[in-house]
């Protein structure tokens, strides 16, 4: 039985799939470009990405390393996860629907997140000057308290129904693409 039988990935190939940068490199560029993409263009491109040198300056030792590499052991990997496809004869990788769920956990830390430790930062000094100003006389003690308290409450409910509400989404929508006929 090979890793493709299934109707989607266990959280056990998931993992393997991504642990190694490589293949990381290779799903993001397929999944940011939409389109196939020759083996040899990804050899030049992790070579130039591992030894830090721009595309025009891999030498051919580099790119041949990279090349053996990623034809012998990744691809033909994310081939039998059935996440790519690889045409031998054009030399050209395409993603597939199955990648989705990869993709989407590449993305997480992408994300447009809301900064949640500067909003905590700044309703904590807001209620520090609120309770100063309390302590002052100037707004009654018991007014600050609750303004202070009401406020990173406020920010933790936020917090929860942000998260919630994006992972309540995310899983609907990996499972409605679990659930697409392929």
């Amino acid at each position: 039985m090979s890793e493709s039988d299934p109707e989607w990935l266990s959280q056990d190939v998931i993992f393997d799939l991504l642990s190694n940068r490589r293949r990381r490199f290779i799903l993001s560029y397929l999944y940011e470009h939409d389109e196939p993409t020759p083996l040899m263009e990804f050899a030049t491109r992790i070579a130039a990405w591992e030894n830090n040198v721009p595309v025009d300056e891999v030498t051919d030792d580099q790119q041949k390393r990279v090349y053996v590499s990623i034809y012998q052991t990744h691809v033909p990997k994310l081939e039998d996860a059935g996440v790519i496809t690889y045409d031998a004869e054009s030399g050209l990788i395409e993603l597939t629907d199955r990648a989705d769920d990869l993709i989407q956990l590449l993305l997480i830390d992408q994300r447009d997140e809301p900064p949640w430790q500067l909003i905590y930062v700044g309703v904590t000094l807001v209620g520090l000057v609120i309770y100063l100003l309390g302590i002052a006389g100037v707004v009654p003690i018991v007014i600050s308290g609750f303004v202070v308290i009401g406020g990173v409450l406020g920010v933790a409910l936020g917090q929860y129904l942000y998260e919630h509400l994006t992972r309540e989404r995310r899983r609907l929508n990996l499972t409605e693409r679990r659930n697409e006929p392929t």
